[in-house]
């Protein structure tokens, strides 16, 4: 219509012959009304045009319909009361979330039908978290995901848990996206690991670095001596991560030539004498270190000592036994200048963490331990507390219990970690001791000296992580009363302060140990 009102506007001699043109079958009527004038044509044209409009059009072809969904398995069953799953969607819970779908996959329960659209618009982001979700969804909910991109990710995760047929690996590397060559070359890496390198050899030029680093990885499964060669060329790639990857690969291969430049570093660095280690920190750096990822230029002398710090991260606990013949702690002691021991302590925890190695866990927890609270408060408290997270997780979980309750019981605690760092869920005996401890640590609000102020504020720090960590077991205990004692009639502002934070820390406990309590009853 927009042309006919144009065409009015700018008047039929300058519009043309174009303007009477709707390409419809009107166009042969238009053309017997030329007896009028070109005006006439015009109106009578525009007239038949909206009446052409007017009258509709043909209805599109119905789609076929899709296949219907599969038959849903006998082994599984709707839950029964969705009600709390629904709230947890609703408020985007991912803790409690991740617990409920646990409790359900426990009691083979899928997710009802008519909560299957909401659960796959709104399960939180998070791969875990989704492959944890994707086997609750059923026959249905599967189905239903193949008609929505936004949910696309259950088809993901389904396709990178569908193994490539055998005879169909080779085409999918050739021919692949990077996702299924990555996963086909991992399946040629473990049915015949020198064929997957050779692939991988052949291609390497042409790979671009974004795709070099992710293929590079699959070679740590069935790592061998045969890769060295090509991992040695790997380190002089133009990308920073091939590199690095490269780098990693080559130190879990104990006689390679890099390891034995690690060890020749290490000899010139590191000297006893008279039962004292010292580290002679070299005064300049040659291109090897460079090579090997040690420091990123030769000039950079500010940072050799970080340097020093990736070399010995390099070593095996083997190479201090057999050249120290001493224990970790021993080690430690041995070192008088305290920069060196932090960063040889730093050293050892990653390494023993990294290789389980439970004497030298033991050992290094005995150092940390028996160091003072105050020698911990300093700007690398919390770098020091990370690797004892790493070495704690290595123990069973009534040890990494056990040393949490001596720090508790001592007050230790306040200055170094979170109880975040345990497993999950606590025993009901740790359980039970935190709880009572907890208990009266509100009871007494220590607030009149600065222990006890640090020992409130871990206090309010621990109740999150705990208020997720508690077994059921210890439901009844923890939401029985807590005593928080009542401002006295003068107070300064900063006790008033605590006093409000340490209240809605344990109402804020208290609102999660009820939801899991609900999730235990309708789900678990």
């Amino acid at each position: 219509m927009e042309r006919f009102i144009t065409a009015a506007i700018v008047g039929t001699e300058q519009s043309g012959d174009a303007a009477l043109t709707t390409g419809t079958r009107i166009d042969e009527l238009s053309s017997q009304l030329s007896e009028g004038g070109k005006e006439r044509q015009l109106l009578l044209t525009a007239a038949a045009w909206g009446a052409y409009q007017n009258a509709g059009h043909l209805a599109e072809s119905t789609p076929e319909l899709p296949a219907p969904a599969q038959p849903e398995s006998q082994d599984w069953h709707p839950l029964q009361r969705p009600q709390i799953l629904e709230m947890l969607l609703a408020h985007k819970e991912t803790a409690l979330l991740q617990e409920a779908l646990g409790y359900m996959q426990e009691r083979r329960c899928r997710v009802p039908y008519d909560l299957l659209p909401a659960f796959l618009e709104t399960v939180p982001r998070g791969k875990e978290l989704r492959e944890q979700a994707r086997p609750l969804l059923g026959e249905r909910g599967r189905w239903l995901s193949q008609h929505n991109q936004k949910w696309n990710w259950v088809n993901e995760l389904s396709a990178e848990a569908d193994a490539i047929p055998a005879e169909q690996i080779e085409a999918t590397w050739q021919e692949g996206t990077l996702k299924q060559r990555v996963e086909a070359l991992r399946q040629q890496r473990l049915l015949a690991p020198d064929m997957a390198r050779q692939w991988l050899q052949q291609s390497w030029k042409k790979e671009r670095a974004d795709t070099r680093t992710p293929l590079l990885e699959i070679l740590a499964l069935k790592l061998s001596p045969e890769d060295e060669d090509f991992l040695e060329k790997a380190l002089d790639d133009r990308s920073e991560q091939v590199r690095l990857v490269a780098i990693r690969l080559l130190a879990l291969l104990p006689g390679s030539a890099f390891m034995q430049r690690m060890h020749a570093h290490a000899d010139t660095l590191l000297h006893y004498k008279n039962g004292k280690i010292s580290i002679h920190r070299p005064e300049a750096l040659d291109k090897s270190w460079v090579r090997d990822g040690l420091i990123n230029r030769v000039e950079n002398t500010s940072g050799i000592n970080d340097a020093c710090q990736r070399l010995l991260e390099h070593l095996p606990l083997v190479y201090w036994e057999e050249r120290f013949s001493l224990a970790p702690y021993q080690l430690l002691a041995a070192i008088e200048n305290k920069t060196w021991q932090h960063m040889l302590f730093t050293v050892l925890c990653r390494r023993a963490t990294r290789e389980y190695h439970l004497p030298s866990i033991d050992s290094l927890l005995a150092f940390w331990q028996e160091a003072q609270p105050d020698a911990l408060r300093d700007a690398r408290r919390e770098e020091r507390n990370l690797e004892i997270a790493g070495l704690i997780s290595r123990l069973s979980q009534q040890q990494a219990e056990s040393i949490f309750k001596g720090m508790l019981g001592r007050h230790f605690a306040s200055h170094i970690l979170n109880v975040s760092v345990l497993p999950r869920p606590w025993s009901h005996n740790f359980g039970t001791f935190y709880l009572d401890w907890a208990r009266e640590v509100v009871h007494n609000f220590p607030i009149e000296t600065e222990t006890g102020k640090a020992t409130l504020e871990y206090l309010r720090l621990t109740l999150p992580p705990a208020a997720l960590a508690l077994p059921p077991t210890c439901f009844p205990l923890a939401l029985q009363e807590w005593n928080l004692p009542d401002l006295p009639e003068k107070y300064e502002y900063s006790i008033y302060y605590e006093h409000q934070q340490t209240k809605n820390s344990v109402n804020h406990f208290l609102e999660t140990i009820h939801l899991r309590k609900m999730i235990v009853e309708e789900i678990g």
